[in-house]
């Protein structure tokens, strides 16, 4: 039988145009024709993996819970940094939300797992976001130290000064355009 992982790039071939769709409900075979978005969705998602499966918890001592963190931690950053690419596609770039967006991030009814997993998501994406070598943030002024340790000489005040308000007026737009997105979002 074939598998939901086969059914994500057979969609997304059909991205944008009509596709004729076999599924099986009540134990009946029937056809449907449907359109997938440019991201080869269809409106519905898989249920979320706990209802699937039984939550195990495991506990590990303190020597034991060092090593598992920091292979834990490692993974979500990669997964993270990983998924940093669909920012730069036209879907990826409708999806940036502002404050409401980071708001309804956080679960309805309160759980404390899942809060500090959605502080952590930020605290990294954040990370990640500041080491971009945009001017104003840490990474553009470690980019023009990169250019001071290999050229031997100071970059330009002045460059360096409108490098600050390019990089200032970039993250303001960016700021304006996530919290737009939310506004727009919230009308739609």
């Amino acid at each position: 039988t074939p598998a939901f992982t086969e059914l994500v790039p057979a969609l997304l071939a059909k991205a944008g145009r009509n596709a004729q769709i076999t599924l099986m409900r009540d134990g009946q075979t029937m056809t449907v024709e449907a359109t997938p978005t440019e991201g080869g969705k269809l409106g519905f998602q898989l249920k979320p993996i706990t209802e699937i499966y039984p939550t195990v918890r495991q506990h590990f001592s303190l020597f034991q819970s060092f090593p598992k963190g920091w292979e834990n931690g490692t993974g979500t950053m990669a997964n993270y940094v990983s998924s940093m690419k669909y920012v730069f596609t036209s879907e990826g770039a409708q999806s940036i939300g502002g404050f409401g967006a980071i708001g309804s991030l956080f679960p309805e009814k309160w759980d404390w797992y899942g809060f500090w997993q959605i502080t952590a998501f930020l605290s990294v994406a954040l990370a990640f976001m500041n080491i971009i070598p945009i001017p104003g943030l840490d990474g553009g002024h470690v980019m023009f130290l990169l250019y001071e340790i290999i050229s031997r000489r100071k970059p330009n005040e002045k460059v360096m000064e409108y490098a600050q308000y390019a990089g200032m007026l970039f993250l303001l737009l960016l700021l304006v355009y996530a919290n737009g997105n939310d506004i727009f979002r919230a009308f739609k």
